[in-house]
C-alpha cells in the first residue's frame, strides 16, 4: 500500500484485512510493503503499477481495491463483509453518482477542481445529502441498515474520513458530523470511530488531513488564498479538541495495541526511532543532538507520567529549565511534522498533541 496513508484506495484493503479478522474473531496475518507513490521515493525492483496491490499465498498479484475488497471477504471474512450482497453492491455502484467530479488526487480526492480552486460549497452540500440518505435505512448506523460494517461501508470510508477533516478546511460552516444537517452520515462517523482498529489506527486526523491540503490546490505553489485563513481556525480548533480525542476504553479494546495507553504508544514509538527522530530535527531545527536526545527523553518522561489535568513543564528545577524548553520544541516539532497513519494512529497523535500544546 502507499507508504504516506494518503491513497483512499490503499485505506480500503487496510480496513478490509482488519475487519475480516475482526468479525470472523481470527488474525489475518499479512505483510505491509509500503510503496512511495510520489515518484520520488525508491521502489521494490518487482512492483510495477499502483497501489494497492496483494500478492495471495498462492502466488498470483491482484490490483483494483474493491475486487481486492470483494476477494478478502471470500477468503477471511466467511462474507461476513457482504461484498456478494445485491444492496451492498448497488450501493458501491452509487458511489460515483455521489462524489462530485474533480481533479483526481490521493492526498485531497474530490475536493479541488481542475484550475485548482476548490469544488463549491453547493456541491459538496449535495454531495453530503446524498451520502445521508445512502444511510438513511433502518436503525442501525451502517449501509443498508446493518449494525456491522460492511463492504459499502468500506468503499466510502477513506472518502468520507477525508471529508470529515478537509471540507471544514475549504468553507466555512461545512461540517460533514452536523447531525442537524445530516444525522444519518453523522451517526455513521461515530459508529465508524468506535471499531476499535480504525479509531485507533487506520483513520487519519485532522492534522494530518488539514497539513496534506497544503501539497493539493495549486500543488507546489501552495493552497488557494481564499482557504488560508479557515486553515488557521482549523488549527486551534484542533489543539482544542486533542485531549477528546482520546477514548481509553476504546484503546483497551484495540486487539492490536502493545501499549497500555496511547501515551505509552507514542512514547514507545518516539523511543523505538530514537536516533531517526534526532538525525530528521537536527537539519531543520539547528539543534545539538545532544540536547535533541536529552530533550526526547525528557518528552518520553512526560509522557509516561502524564495525568489529566497536570500543568506542563514536567521540570520546575531552575537548571532543568532549558531542557523543558527543548522539551516542548520538539514535542511541537513532532506534532507538526508526524502524519497519521503513517508514524501512528490517530489516538495516539491527539495523546502527543496534548504534550505538544
Amino acid at each position: 500500500r502507499e507508504r504516506h496513508g494518503w491513497c483512499p484506495y490503499s485505506e480500503r484493503v487496510w480496513l478490509a484485512l482488519e475487519l475480516a479478522g475482526s468479525n470472523t474473531e481470527k488474525v489475518v496475518k499479512y505483510d505491509t510493503i509500503r510503496i512511495d507513490n510520489t515518484g520520488h521515493g525508491p521502489r521494490p525492483s518487482y512492483f510495477g503499477g499502483q497501489t494497492p496491490q496483494m500478492r495471495w499465498p498462492e502466488g498470483q498479484t491482484q490490483g483494483e481495491s474493491m475486487d481486492l475488497v470483494k476477494e478478502i471477504d471470500r477468503r477471511y471474512a466467511n462474507d461476513s463483509l457482504l461484498s456478494s450482497d445485491p444492496d451492498i453492491q448497488e450501493r458501491i455502484r452509487q458511489f460515483s453518482n455521489i462524489f462530485p467530479r474533480a481533479r483526481p488526487s490521493s492526498r485531497a480526492a474530490y475536493l479541488f477542481q481542475y484550475n485548482g480552486e476548490p469544488i463549491w460549497k453547493s456541491t459538496f452540500e449535495e454531495t453530503l445529502q446524498k451520502a445521508n440518505d445512502q444511510l438513511f435505512d433502518g436503525s442501525a448506523p451502517f449501509m443498508a441498515g446493518h449494525d456491522h460494517p460492511t463492504a459499502a461501508d468500506i468503499a466510502y470510508a477513506p472518502f468520507l474520513e477525508r471529508y470529515r477533516y478537509q471540507l471544514p478546511c475549504l468553507h466555512p460552516g461545512l461540517d460533514p458530523t452536523d447531525a442537524s444537517q445530516y444525522p444519518h452520515l453523522a451517526r455513521w462517523y461515530d459508529a465508524m470511530d468506535q471499531i476499535p482498529v480504525y479509531g485507533c489506527r487506520i483513520k487519519g486526523d485532522a492534522s494530518s488531513w488539514r497539513k496534506v491540503l497544503t501539497m493539493a490546490g495549486f500543488g507546489n505553489a501552495g493552497l488557494p488564498p481564499s482557504i488560508q485563513q479557515n486553515m488557521q481556525e482549523r488549527i486551534v480548533w484542533e489543539e482544542a479538541q486533542a485531549e477528546e480525542c482520546i477514548d481509553q476504553g476504546l484503546w483497551e479494546r484495540y486487539q492490536g495495541n502493545t501499549a497500555k495507553s496511547p501515551y505509552w504508544d507514542v512514547a514507545t514509538i518516539i523511543t523505538q526511532n530514537k536516533a531517526a527522530i534526532i538525525k530528521d530535527t537536527e537539519k531543520r531545527m539547528d539543534t545539538d543532538a545532544s540536547v535533541l536526545n536529552d530533550a526526547l527523553v525528557g518528552l518520553v518522561t512526560r509522557l509516561v507520567e502524564y495525568e489529566e489535568g497536570e500543568d506542563f513543564p514536567l521540570y520546575l528545577e531552575e537548571e532543568d529549565m532549558a531542557i523543558t524548553e527543548q522539551v516542548a520544541k520538539i514535542a511541537a516539532y513532532l506534532d507538526e511534522r508526524m502524519c497519521v497513519p503513517r508514524d501512528m494512529g490517530a489516538m495516539s497523535a491527539s495523546a502527543l498533541k496534548t504534550v505538544a500544546v
